[in-house]
């Protein structure tokens, strides 16, 4: 008898201890999914890193979005667009996009969808 009764009770925390890993797990998914599939929308300064022998192509182009200088996210983009124009270095803009983080760079990337520079002077205002 009791010998039974331990058994029951070892079976029902198993499937306990299953449906809550099953939980969370499902949990985590969603969320994940929600992070990636949300647009956001980011303001800050671009930083351009390029070597001279870097094409403006090959840029690495960065956002501060704190005002100290240092780079918060790493942008990206579709540059075969017709319409594209590269921000410059030091123009004010506001991102929407969606983020992700990938295991080459340190910093979250940041998948713009539309970049609109603030109106600091016309040659750096406008959509890009």
């Amino acid at each position: 008898m009791k010998s039974t009764a331990l058994k029951i009770l070892r079976a029902g925390t198993a499937m306990l201890i299953t449906a809550l890993m099953v939980s969370w797990g499902i949990a985590q998914a969603g969320e994940h999914q929600k992070k990636n599939d949300s647009n956001l929308s980011v303001s800050g300064t671009v930083i351009v890193k390029k070597s001279q022998e870097m094409s403006k192509k090959d840029a690495q182009y960065f956002l501060d979005n704190n005002n100290d200088g240092k780079a918060d996210y790493q942008l990206q983009w579709n540059q075969e667009k017709a319409d594209f124009t590269a921000p410059k270095d030091g123009v004010n803009v506001t991102i929407l996009g969606t983020m992700s983080k990938d295991g080459k760079s340190e910093l979250p990337i940041l998948h713009v969808s539309e970049l609109q520079a603030e109106r600091a002077s016309s040659s750096d205002a406008g959509s890009y």
